[in-house]
């Protein structure tokens, strides 16, 4: 064989052959920005004087949660206040969305005979301009809200701990 001949084959099977790299993959398309599309859900919880409750908002291009107590005679508050990832954001809202919110209507539950005693909460759940406002006394909630709540008292602990702070007391508590 020539010399001229060995070349061209060596050269045509070189290109045939494809070599691998270590270089990361391109990525095929541009990641999408991630739109808050103004959306809130919060739960405001009041019993008596005191208060608590938690609140997660999404306006702009950032997710904030705050979570927050106040005791009974008013005079101490603790907030507590973290911006969410995409990500964590993206996955409660999934969970808000699964409880089927927006068929709700507000609870009947009954009103204590002690005005200082009885419970009301009160459930905000927004996405864009489509709102509902719930209110509910006592602590019969349909099975929705539990989950609502279970879910926004979970998200609180989780992304907006007390950080060693405890949560206020009233006197005599």
């Amino acid at each position: 064989m020539r010399p001229i001949a060995v070349v061209l084959v060596a050269a045509v099977l070189c290109g045939c052959v494809e070599t691998t790299t270590n270089a990361p993959a391109k990525r095929r398309a541009k990641e999408k920005a991630f739109q808050c599309r103004q959306r809130v859900v919060s739960f405001e919880r009041s019993q008596g004087a005191k208060q608590d409750g938690v609140a997660v908002t999404c306006f702009g291009s950032r997710p904030f949660i705050r979570r927050w107590a106040q005791t009974p005679d008013r005079t101490r508050r603790l907030e507590v206040s973290h911006s969410l990832t995409a990500a964590q954001f993206a996955s409660l809202w999934m969970q808000v969305g699964g409880t089927g919110w927006y068929r709700l209507r507000n609870c009947a539950g009954k009103a204590a005979a002690d005005v200082r005693q009885h419970t009301t909460t009160i459930f905000t759940v927004r996405q864009g301009a489509f709102a509902r406002q719930l209110r509910c006394r006592g602590k019969t909630w349909p099975r929705a809200l539990r989950r609502l709540y279970q879910i926004l008292t979970r998200a609180g602990r989780r992304y907006a701990p007390w950080a060693g702070a405890r949560m206020p007391r009233g006197p005599g508590q």
